[in-house]
């Protein structure tokens, strides 16, 4: 009974932990042709998940990156930067 219930949760642990595995494989980041801005394409979007240099001054952020429209910026995109 006890080595049933190992093997359970052993095969759920693993089929967890490849379906992060299977999202990041899908979301692969991407830098901008300035080299300023870090996103992914998710849905034929792109989300801002961060930045390659600190940001001197004002930091505009674009409408499109590629030929993906620009529609969110992740909640730890400029993390720690000093406004």
């Amino acid at each position: 009974m006890r080595r049933t219930i190992f093997i359970l949760i052993t095969g759920l642990l693993m089929l967890f932990l490849m379906s992060f595995m299977a999202v990041g494989a899908a979301e692969e980041e991407k830098t901008d042709a300035g080299s300023q801005l870090k996103y992914i394409i998710c849905d034929g979007e792109a989300m801002i998940t961060g930045y390659t240099v600190d940001p001197i001054g004002e930091l505009i952020i674009p409408n499109m990156l590629g030929k993906y429209a620009v529609t969110s910026i992740g909640s730890l995109a400029f993390f720690g930067v000093i406004a």
